[in-house]
């Protein structure tokens, strides 16, 4: 569901994150871990990140990784950072944290967007994820 709201394919991805939410629900929210980060991003990208959060109050047991979907649902993007930095997902920092920079420069606070924005290419760079590169400069120059 993650790539394909990425790449514009709405439509479908909302209904792989609709069936993900319903199957994990149905299932009692059973232990929630990495792919919770997909999920988040997806309904995220989707305008839908509250939808994360009636299935992730059944979840059973807690997860840091639970933690940090449901902050990047509720629009919370630097404490997801955070969170991904602690469980140590690098791509999932990353990317809360190029989301974080361009909340940010929408809402004219420049320099956590910087600093956001520094953060997330550190690891773009290096591991030569290009598109989110030219992404985050392209975000720099506004």
């Amino acid at each position: 569901a993650r790539a394909l709201a990425a790449s514009g394919r709405r439509e479908d991805a909302a209904t792989l994150a609709r069936e993900l939410l319903e199957l994990w629900s149905g299932y009692g929210s059973e232990v929630a871990s990495f792919w919770t980060a997909d999920l988040a991003c997806a309904l995220s990208l989707l305008g839908r990140g509250d939808e994360l959060r009636p299935a992730a109050e059944k979840a059973r047991v807690r997860t840091r990784w639970l933690d940090a979907a449901e902050a990047f649902g509720r629009g919370e993007l630097v404490r997801a950072a955070e969170l991904y930095r602690e469980i140590g997902t690098a791509p999932d920092e990353a990317f809360a944290r190029l989301h974080a920079a361009a909340r940010a420069v929408g809402e004219g606070r420049s320099d956590e967007s910087w600093a956001q924005l520094d953060l997330a290419l550190v690891f773009f760079r290096r591991v030569g994820a290009e598109a989110s590169v030219r992404e985050a400069e392209a975000l720099a120059l506004r």
